[in-house]
């Protein structure tokens, strides 16, 4: 009778250490749980959003057939304000390349100056006269005019968001929205 119930309890044991043992083996292929994600970090991120190429200032001159104009929009995509020193640290190119590298037609100040500046345009001094910045979400917009040399005639053109040397790195998050090109007809 002992024999019998040492094989019963045995038989029990085995049959629920299988199952353990069969769970076991079902969660190996299981993919852990995921992890907590990183909070999103929050920086500026100065992009070129629209812009418009042929269009001119309003009263502008027409366009001689050396010319190129363009009307853009400068936008902070990132999550945090955008902060300089002064408008000198941050601009607007029109440029093309040779073989010796990126040559710029014309560079403007951003934001730009009240005559080159489109409805719209928003920016603030952050409250310390001679800062410049911009909040996320919000844009400068404006103009900007270059005649090309007849080196570029047949080059392609771009617009090219530039910043000033700084001791730190550049406050932008996404330097691959930085540049736009220009389709001439």
């Amino acid at each position: 009778m002992r024999a019998i119930l040492i094989a019963g309890l045995l038989t029990v044991a085995a049959i629920a250490g299988g199952d353990a043992i069969a769970q076991g083996n079902r969660d190996k292929g299981k993919a852990p749980p995921p992890r907590p994600q990183a909070p999103i970090a929050r920086c500026a991120d100065l992009a070129i959003g629209d812009y418009a190429v042929g269009a001119i200032a309003p009263n502008g001159a027409p366009l001689n057939a050396d010319e190129v104009a363009v009307r853009y929009e400068v936008r902070n995509a990132g999550g945090a304000a955008y902060l300089a020193q002064d408008h000198g640290q941050q601009w607007l190119a029109i440029e093309y390349t040779t073989p010796g590298g990126a040559q710029q037609m014309v560079q403007a100040p951003l934001p730009p100056p009240a005559e080159l500046a489109a409805a719209a345009s928003s920016t603030t001094d952050a409250g310390r006269p001679g800062t410049v910045s911009l909040a996320p979400g919000a844009s400068w917009r404006g103009y900007l005019r270059a005649t090309v040399p007849p080196e570029a005639a047949r080059r392609p053109l771009r617009l090219r968001l530039g910043y000033a040397p700084r001791r730190g790195p550049v406050q932008d998050c996404d330097l691959d929205n930085n540049t736009a090109p220009i389709l001439r007809r």
